[in-house]
C-alpha cells in the first residue's frame, strides 16, 4: 500500500524552497536525512494516510508533518517553532518534524554522524521517564514504510 498525503494546513500545494529548508537546518545545526526531505519537502503541513504507527504496545497517529516556513501563516506548526516551543523540554539532539492528535510529537534523533532514528515523544509523561521517549524507527524511511503497511 503506498502513502495518499491530504490537506491539513493549506488547501493548497506548498513546497518547501531549498532556502527554506537550508534556514532550518542551519538554525538547527544538522542536516535533515534525504530520504524525509525527498517527502517533507513537497508534503509540508500535510496529513499521511494510513497514518498508523507502532509506540511500544500501543500505537497513535501520525497527524501531520511539521513545515520549513518560519513566518506567516500557521507558523506554529514549522520545525523552528516546534522546536523553540519544546526548547525546556525536549534534549538538543531531538527535531520535532512530525505531530499527533493527542499533542505528541515524532523526532529524528540525532546521536551520531550517521542518520538519525524516528522516535515518538509523549508530552504527558516528565521527559526523564522511561516511556516518554520510544524509538518507532530506525530511519525515516522505515517509519514511512511501517506506516504504508497499516
Amino acid at each position: 500500500m503506498s502513502i495518499e498525503w491530504e490537506f491539513y494546513l493549506w488547501d493548497k500545494e506548498v513546497t518547501a524552497t531549498d532556502a527554506e529548508i537550508n534556514l532550518v537546518e542551519t538554525e538547527l545545526g544538522i542536516k535533515f536525512p534525504e530520504d524525509f526531505l525527498a517527502v517533507a519537502k513537497y508534503h509540508q503541513g500535510k496529513t499521511p494516510e494510513p497514518c498508523e504507527f507502532t509506540v511500544g504496545s500501543c500505537s497513535d497517529v501520525f497527524n501531520h508533518l511539521l513545515h520549513f516556513r518560519s513566518l506567516g501563516e500557521y507558523k506554529e506548526y514549522s520545525i523552528l517553532s516546534t522546536k523553540n516551543a519544546l526548547a525546556h523540554y525536549l534534549p538538543q539532539n531531538h527535531i520535532p518534524f512530525a505531530g499527533t492528535p493527542g499533542g505528541n510529537f515524532l523526532c529524528f534523533v540525532y546521536e551520531n554522524e550517521e542518520s538519525p532514528y524516528v522516535a515518538h515523544v509523549n508530552h504527558e509523561l516528565p521527559i526523564n521517564d522511561k516511556d516518554c521517549i520510544t524509538k518507532v524507527a530506525a530511519s525515516f524511511e522505515a517509519f514511512i514504510h511501517e506506516i504504508s503497511e497499516s
